[in-house]
């Protein structure tokens, strides 16, 4: 039970950063090298207990976890950094670069398409005007 408690803790430790470099699409002031070497000594410690130590899994996962946690957060940014280096170069080598780092024109794009619209006095039920949709 406190392996699987420690793990959980593992996990949500890292949901704020992962929240906050998800919203920015930048790694901001975040340290990507020190996250890479971070959950590189983690598989390396996870190893070690799996494999030579051979020690329960409550004991290997919430390293395990946490090194997983660690390398989403290090690989979402390095993935919203090289996209920002990519537009800031003028390159349009990743398709849909725009929309992932300027939320608003994502939006206006997804406004700017036309809508469904029903017939005169028709709204059936499957219709986006009708469940909302059209807008959003």
């Amino acid at each position: 039970a406190y392996g699987v408690a420690a793990a959980g803790c593992a996990v949500v430790q890292y949901i704020p950063q992962l929240r906050t470099t998800l919203l920015e699409r930048s790694s901001g002031s975040l340290s990507v090298s020190f996250y890479l070497l971070q959950a590189a000594g983690g598989l390396i410690v996870a190893a070690e207990q799996v494999f030579a130590a051979a020690d329960p899994w409550p004991v290997w996962l919430p390293f395990l976890c946490s090194t997983s946690m660690q390398l989403v957060v290090a690989l979402c940014c390095v993935y919203f950094d090289c996209v920002a280096r990519q537009r800031r170069a003028g390159d349009s080598a990743v398709p849909g670069a725009e929309r992932l780092l300027d939320p608003a024109r994502a939006a206006a794009a997804r406004d700017s398409q036309p809508a469904e619209v029903a017939p005169a006095g028709e709204l059936h039920a499957e219709s986006p005007v009708r469940q909302g949709r059209v807008g959003d």
